[in-house]
């Protein structure tokens, strides 16, 4: 009995603290309805104002502030097509994202962030401002595996459990931060609970009177993802200013296009309207496959993008270039990605096309 005894002593020195959500019910900003949004390119860096810290924690105003620049900084050094993501400002008007700091606990978060959007592309809004509301304080709950003297005892016995309202510690609201600073950049949740984007804190174990967490840091994955994410969002923004354009020039809608347009609009504007027969014959007149227009387009990359999949597979079938890139660099494949079409996507895949 002795020795069962001193192989079960270190769990009953072994306390657990309950995670806690770190956004309300733990779903991406929003909910199940939230629409993903991104900041322009030309937003970059984003202005941060911060909020004094409440009277009632001022004795930790100085490790809060610099908790927070270490959030901030974490995501400048990743940062987004080699620029840095956030700059600190005093101006509230001025800013994009201002974090505010609540004292008070909250049962449901450990912390919030809410952003004002306007329409941006198919699949993305324009993010216009977001705030952040860090919260200081939490009820700490550990608990302590007392039932399992049940094992050695007559009569069963509870776990016994405590609970103390307690400010956070700068590990703790740094991950915070970070975490709600990546939604405010536009990230969802992850799936691995060792990545800052988790929606649960990091589980806590109290080993023999001494403190170990599990620690949620920004991840490999993460920082790809916020690269793929910007990606996309850019293309889905550009895509969405072109489209007018491909309207008119296409006959839709306003004037017919200039005499002075080039050889090769002809051809992209019918692909773009997916006029097959109207395809079929300007390039049996002799017009060039991988003709441009003036915004670099050709008729793939034009098919692509307006999700024109009969033409698409009419113009890899004449051998199109799979891979011609537009002159601000996006292929027929990177267009086809951002408006959804799955099924272009496919057809341009299995052919070959790289994005």
């Amino acid at each position: 009995m002795k020795y069962a005894l001193g192989l079960f002593l270190p769990l009953l020195l072994c306390t657990v603290a309950a995670a806690q959500p770190i956004d309300a019910g733990g779903e991406f900003p929003g909910g199940e309805a939230y629409r993903p949004c991104g900041w322009p390119a030309e937003s970059f860096p984003l202005q941060v104002f911060i909020d004094p810290i409440p009277k009632p924690a001022a004795e930790r105003e100085r490790e809060y502030l610099q908790t927070l620049l270490d959030a901030i900084k974490a995501w400048n050094d990743v940062g987004i097509g080699g620029r840095p993501v956030f700059e600190q400002t005093g101006d509230r008007a001025d800013a994009d994202v201002a974090v505010a700091w609540q004292f008070e606990p909250n049962t449901a978060a450990s912390g919030f962030m809410q952003v004002q959007m306007r329409s941006g592309g198919r699949s993305y809004g324009v993010c216009v401002r977001s705030r952040i509301t860090l919260i200081l304080q939490h009820w700490r709950r550990r608990q302590i595996p007392t039932g399992l003297l049940g094992f050695f005892l007559p009569v069963p016995i509870p776990n016994f459990t405590s609970e103390n309202l307690e400010l956070r510690s700068a590990d703790e609201l740094r991950v915070i931060a970070t975490h709600e600073l990546g939604h405010a950049l536009g990230l969802p949740h992850s799936t691995d609970t060792g990545d800052v984007m988790y929606p649960f804190e990091g589980q806590k174990f109290i080993y023999y009177g001494i403190e170990f967490t599990n620690v949620q840091v920004l991840t490999e994955k993460s920082k790809r993802t916020l690269a793929a994410f910007y990606d996309d969002a850019w293309l889905d923004f550009r895509l969405a200013q072109i489209e007018r354009p491909i309207k008119t020039r296409s006959g839709l809608t306003g004037p017919p296009p200039p005499a002075a347009a080039s050889r090769g609009r002809p051809l992209v504007e019918a692909a773009a309207a997916g006029r097959l027969p109207e395809v079929e014959r300007l390039l049996a007149g002799g017009l060039e496959i991988d003709g441009r227009d003036e915004s670099g387009w050709t008729p793939l990359i034009a098919a692509a993008a307006s999700g024109r999949e009969q033409t698409v597979a009419y113009l890899l079938q004449k051998g199109a270039d799979l891979n011609a890139r537009d002159s601000s660099g996006y292929t027929a494949l990177g267009y086809a990605r951002a408006g959804r079409f799955t099924r272009i996507v496919d057809l341009l895949t299995r052919a070959g096309a790289q994005n």
